[in-house]
């Protein structure tokens, strides 16, 4: 079959198909979340130290895909798994301060002071697992209606939690222990549980770098999480 030149107009459809890809590749890292890697000493205790590589990204591609196959995909470092999406709330120390007025309780189980019994019993010390009572005294939720008073917040694994380490986990998805990369936060390490959380849903703890109030507006849908991949759990 003999072969005819290509046209102007074919021509010129094949350098708008050439600029329109790379567009599109363009796309696909402006949409993109970058997390940068943490710098050495920056770690809360107990996290790896080993640094995420500078180009990590949670991306999702919008629009029309360059690759189908990449379509909502993220993009996790070597050595880290991709876990899928997750829904982000937060938990706080709660301040006494925030649960004033209303009804008081004395000595409840295992204490002796006189509490607001909102701070106890309502999205206090019972939601938020420990509170710092008006006399600067940690309590903490010990189960079953009942409360200690403690050194720090305590996590379920024993630890206390740390604003900047510490998230709660339902540990059927995520076991306690595993280290994670958030979309949007960086590291944090499963160290807590909660009556509530359940399935794709993370509980991030900010001890008292936010007030109660401000905790409860803190939700976000749709996060990527990565966890590190250990011997383990790879």
């Amino acid at each position: 079959m003999k072969r005819t030149a290509p046209t102007l107009e074919v021509v010129e459809w094949s350098r708008r198909s050439h600029w329109l890809r790379a567009l599109m590749f363009c796309l696909v890292f402006v949409t993109s979340w970058t997390l940068a890697p943490a710098s050495a000493g920056s770690l809360p205790s107990g996290m790896s130290e080993d640094p995420i590589p500078n180009g990590f990204v949670v991306s999702r591609v919008i629009g029309p895909a360059l690759l189908d196959a990449a379509r909502g995909s993220s993009f996790c470092p070597s050595g880290w798994e991709d876990m899928g999406s997750f829904d982000l709330t937060a938990y706080v120390l709660a301040h006494e301060t925030e649960f004033s007025g209303g009804a008081e309780v004395t000595a409840p189980c295992g204490l002796e002071q006189t509490y607001y019994e909102a701070f106890l019993y309502g999205d206090g010390v019972r939601m938020q697992g420990s509170g710092r009572a008006r006399d600067g005294s940690i309590v903490h939720w010990a189960g079953n209606s009942c409360f200690e008073v403690v050194r720090c917040p305590l996590a379920a694994n024993g630890r206390c939690a740390t604003s900047g380490r510490t998230v709660a986990v339902d540990p059927s998805v995520i076991p306690l222990g595993t280290e994670l990369l958030i979309e949007g936060l960086g590291r944090r390490r499963a160290e807590d549980t909660g009556g509530w959380i359940r399935g794709h849903h993370i509980d991030v703890y900010y001890g008292e770098d936010l007030t109660y109030a401000q905790a409860m507006g803190m939700s976000r849908p749709d996060r990527r999480v990565c966890r590190k991949i250990t011997e383990k759990s790879g």
